[in-house]
């Protein structure tokens, strides 16, 4: 039964990441609602086994690596963008170690709890942060705020200009980032808050490079696009 809750509030999660995702890179969202569902499972399958049957360390890259897979052959996204949508992982992986860092500061959960991947805290904090995610997406697709360079066809040949290798290099960056984030995390855990607190800052300060990266490729894409 606790596996099952496992992978259940794991789709709930992804679910609320991929929105996201999706809508900050301008996809329609209802239209890939199947590719969604079945990437959710997927995934939530994959960080099972990753996570508590094997523990791995780099559980959090295999994952990305798979889900980035996914991009590339469910929502039809070239493979090379496929990891630049991934990268944005970091940023959640951000705002998810804030949540738990405020979870701990007023007393909901303990880091013990929290450290525990089948605890009634962690899911909480993982279904708050599905639920931001998702309406965070809906609210972004409503309103079409995002970035529009990431190509909607595999077919779309990949341009190594100076901005897309400087795009490149940050998303991996982001995520040799999170590598060390969970080699780290599984050294210090979440009871070393001095450590925790000086990870995610490291954290956020790349998730800010990636972010301003994407802008200005953005901006770029519309100069481009308006000029041609």
């Amino acid at each position: 039964m606790s596996s099952l809750a496992f992978i259940l509030i794991s789709i709930v999660e992804y679910i609320g990441v991929l929105v996201a995702i999706l809508a900050l890179f301008r996809y329609p969202v209802t239209h890939y609602w199947p590719q969604i569902v079945f990437t959710s499972f997927f995934c939530s399958i994959l960080s099972y086994i990753v996570m508590i049957l094997y523990d791995l360390t780099l559980a959090p890259i295999i994952q990305m690596f798979f889900l980035a897979l996914c991009f590339w052959l469910l929502f039809d996204t070239p493979l090379i963008w496929s990891f630049v949508l991934c990268s944005f992982g970091i940023v959640y992986a951000v705002f998810q170690g804030i949540v738990m860092v405020i979870a701990v500061s007023i007393g909901f959960a303990t880091p013990a709890s929290l450290e525990n991947k089948m605890s009634i805290e962690i899911y909480t904090v993982q279904i708050v942060c599905a639920v931001v995610c998702f309406f965070l997406g809906m609210y972004w697709q409503r309103k079409r705020i995002g970035f529009l360079f990431v190509p909607t066809s595999r077919e779309a040949p990949f341009d190594w200009s100076k901005m897309n290798r400087q795009l490149v290099f940050i998303s991996l960056a982001s995520f040799l980032s999170m590598s060390s984030m969970s080699i780290a995390y599984a050294c210090f855990s979440l009871s070393n808050v001095e450590w925790f607190i000086g990870l995610l800052a490291m954290l956020a300060v790349v998730s800010i490079l990636l972010l301003t990266t994407m802008k200005r490729k953005d901006l770029e894409y519309a100069d481009q696009s308006w000029n041609h």
